[in-house]
């Protein structure tokens, strides 16, 4: 059926003008499309509000009401947790016919169109949304119990998912309390720890300037860009290729150990080198960085500049006229703590079994989401009706149990 033929799709309305008090900021809740981002299915409005001549104004919804945005995030949609207002970015379902549909798997047909990325898929419709055209979209009607089952296993599905990626979350967080219990603040340096330029305790280069005018395709290398490098991972998807002659092979070619260090974009941001790929160059807009295994390792320096970046480190040592970049030369000056080389050794040890427990984790997310992915599709394509739901194999706390393990 279509989803007109099964509720009433209301657009919302903003009361006129934005931001008069006689409207806004009163008791009543209104929702926006922040909101859905951060609460996932089920969404409480927490950012805005409006009196009640401006409810009356708007468009009121009630709880476990469905809305969808159609503007910012068009297609995202969510159950409303609380009574509340939407503006005319969403638009609202109302007065659902329970006796044809799950409020539950209504919500979760909405989520696989808006998954759905290929021309010919559901997900077409979220291309442009106007009213008309949600009331057009057309939605598969097993039978109630069977909709009720489809959307119980994707709402455990989903949660599994969604505890992967939390996992991952608080292994970075559980890293990052390490090495301040360990070194404490690098930037007041409440320990007393001796200081030292960075150039002093790691060498640093900047890589080769792309030039299209010197391309000629006899000596082409791949090459990291800045947007390959993340916070303690690369992102290696998408890389390019550029001329590297002999003598840039030699001094520009990644080490086993080596920093790679964000010139600009988020300025400081940083990853070690593992060897990744067998041969591997780095472009102008990101420092190369050899620490001097002496006097620190390059796990330590590599959360020293995470520190830096979220704490205002750089401040002293960025040059910014529009965007922000950390030159060679800044680099090179950049005062920082240097707690003995033993205590940073621990760290880095730390820091490697942490590298192996992440990268499971990981890998195992990435199986979630296919699986995840798998079930959604198969479930509004027929292929999961009438009893052929998966009950073996995907059992949420059990899979859960997996990560724990590790």
């Amino acid at each position: 059926m279509k989803l007109g033929e099964l509720c009433d799709v209301v657009r919302g309305s903003s009361p006129r003008p934005k931001g008069d008090a006689r409207f806004y900021g009163g008791n009543v809740p209104r929702l926006m499309v922040a909101d859905l981002t951060r609460d996932g299915k089920f969404v409480t409005p927490k950012i805005d509000s409006l009196t009640e001549l401006g409810a009356r104004q708007s468009r009121p919804m009630k709880k476990g009401d469905v809305v969808i945005a159609v503007s910012g995030n068009p297609g995202l949609s969510a159950i409303l947790n609380a009574d509340a207002c939407i503006h005319d970015g969403f638009v609202g379902l109302r007065n659902l016919n329970l006796s044809k549909i799950s409020t539950d798997y209504l919500y979760r047909f909405l989520v696989n169109a808006k998954d759905q990325t290929n021309s010919g898929a559901v997900g077409a419709i979220f291309k442009n949304l106007t009213t008309d055209q949600i009331k057009r979209i057309e939605i598969p009607l097993p039978p109630l119990e069977e909709q009720k089952r489809i959307a119980e296993v994707l709402d455990k599905a989903d949660a599994l998912r969604q505890k992967r990626r939390l996992a991952l979350q608080k292994l970075d967080t559980l890293l990052q309390s390490v090495f301040l219990e360990t070194f404490g603040d690098p930037i007041k340096n409440p320990r007393g720890w001796a200081v030292a330029r960075f150039d002093e305790v790691c060498k640093t280069r900047l890589g080769k300037m792309l030039d299209q005018k010197k391309f000629t395709g006899k000596n082409l290398r791949p090459y990291l860009r800045n947007a390959n490098v993340q916070w303690n991972r690369f992102d290696l998807t998408d890389l390019d290729e550029m001329d590297f002659d002999e003598r840039e092979r030699g001094i520009l070619r990644l080490n086993y150990g080596d920093l790679l260090i964000c010139e600009g974009g988020e300025v400081g941001r940083t990853a070690i080198w593992r060897n990744e790929l067998s041969e591997c160059y780095y472009q102008k807009a990101l420092h190369k960085g050899t620490p001097d295994p002496k006097r620190t390792t390059p796990e330590f320096l590599m959360f020293l500049m995470w520190f830096f970046a979220k704490n205002g480190g750089f401040k002293d040592y960025v040059t910014s006229v529009t965007i922000a970049h950390l030159t060679g030369e800044k680099l090179k000056t950049i005062k920082i703590p240097l707690p003995p080389i033993e205590l940073q050794r621990k760290f880095s040890e730390i820091v490697n079994r942490h590298s192996l427990l992440k990268q499971k984790t990981r890998g195992l997310a990435k199986i979630t989401e296919s699986l995840f992915q798998s079930i959604q599709c198969r479930a509004f394509e027929g292929d999961l009706f009438h009893g052929s739901m998966p009950s073996v194999g995907f059992e949420p706390e059990n899979a859960w149990q997996q990560t724990s393990r590790f």
